[in-house]
């Protein structure tokens, strides 16, 4: 069983991407360490800059966590020293199943060159993102990926919604495979609004990823989504239960 542990890495640190966290990670954040190691902790932004990774190595699956075929996204916060090592490492998202320690362990080993503030370095908090994915399994949905890409005119006007989808986590139940997402809606009548999304078990579902992909509403309680198989790039059409998010 093949594993992908994509590293997003993506440094969420201010701005809408890292506001929008404070959702579900509130409380983490709201104890932040003011300290490490006597320095004061900066977030980026207002003259800081941030620290970009030097080494970051993917962590390993659990053993309960292959058994169980869960895959997903783990979203923590971390402090990066001005000595370019990580600190106070804290789950804001768990994903469960052994997978959130996984996700800790690789992270005290990653090394940054440090933030900068006036050209001086200084410890930061950012949100980073590890992403767990098996390939090759019996019952396991193929994938579906996401913009970029270019959407066919044809798709445009039946297509006029895009979400973007955080958090999506894919797990065997007694039922079925089901996946689950959080997605951000653009072009609704509410944009902005985050809705909650379920596939399966029964209907035919497909892994997404976090990334943006065309949508519309079909009914008021279920969206259909566009995007391009993994298996044979081909365009596909998968249907997901959704609510507002709780």
């Amino acid at each position: 069983m093949k594993k992908w542990a994509l590293l997003m890495a993506c440094l969420l640190i201010s701005g809408a991407r890292a506001q929008n966290d404070q959702a579900s990670a509130t409380a983490v954040d709201k104890a932040a360490p003011v300290h490490i190691q006597g320095e004061p902790v900066h977030k980026v932004g207002g003259g800081v800059i941030a620290p970009r990774a030097v080494y970051a190595p993917d962590p390993e699956y659990s053993e309960e966590a292959r058994r169980a075929q869960l895959q997903g996204t783990c979203a923590l916060w971390v402090v990066v020293g001005a000595d370019g090592k990580t600190h106070d490492v804290r789950i804001a998202r768990s994903l469960g199943l052994g997978l959130d320690e996984k996700s800790i362990e690789a992270i005290q080993t990653w090394r940054f060159d440090p933030a900068t503030k006036n050209g001086q370095t200084v410890a930061v908090q950012i949100n980073v993102e590890t992403s767990f994915r098996l390939y090759s399994s019996p019952g396991l949905p193929s994938g579906l990926d996401g913009e970029p890409f270019q959407l066919p005119q044809k798709h445009a006007a039946d297509y006029p919604l895009l979400l973007q989808l955080r958090f999506v986590t894919g797990k065997r139940s007694a039922e079925g495979y089901v996946v689950t997402a959080e997605a951000t809606i653009a072009g609704d009548e509410q944009p902005g609004k985050v809705i909650a999304m379920t596939c399966g078990p029964k209907a035919k579902c497909f892994m997404l990823k976090a990334a943006k992909y065309p949508a519309r509403w079909v009914s008021t309680t279920e969206m259909e989504l566009l995007g391009l198989s993994e298996d044979n790039r081909k365009w596909q059409k998968v249907h997901f239960s959704a609510r507002p998010a709780l």
